[in-house]
């Protein structure tokens, strides 16, 4: 299952995941500085969010099917899609995985807190 293209998908987006976080580093730093580019640096936050959105959903499907099989992964997207996430950190905190349940809930932190924070830029 290690070659399946959902695992290369994975694999391709946690690349973009990476490049993803040295952008936002690097154009929303000075925004605290730079008062006139903390618009298009939220904007530039947003964006981001949402390459480290499906990235987050993607690899709990990957690991859901890795781990725990079909019929969770049936039920997670059955409770709205998103459901997803709470299905493969129940697995992981089941499973005893404790690095992947810090990952998920870092994941998720550094989504809902960056799109906050492009929020707050992109008002100012």
């Amino acid at each position: 299952m290690e070659g399946s293209l959902l695992y290369r998908i994975v694999a391709w987006l946690n690349t973009a995941s990476l490049w993803a976080i040295a952008l936002a580093l690097v154009v929303c730093l000075p925004a605290i500085f730079i008062r006139k580019i903390r618009p298009v640096s939220g904007m530039t936050l947003a964006f981001c969010t949402w390459v480290w959105g499906p990235t987050l959903w993607l690899w709990c499907v990957a690991n859901i099917l890795a781990n725990w099989g079909v019929f969770w992964l049936i039920v997670g997207i059955l409770l709205g899609g998103v459901g997803v996430i709470p299905v493969a950190l129940f697995g992981f905190l089941f499973g005893g995985h404790w690095g992947d349940v810090a990952s998920l809930l870092f994941q998720l932190a550094l989504i809902w807190g960056g799109r906050y924070l492009a929020a707050k830029m992109m008002d100012q």
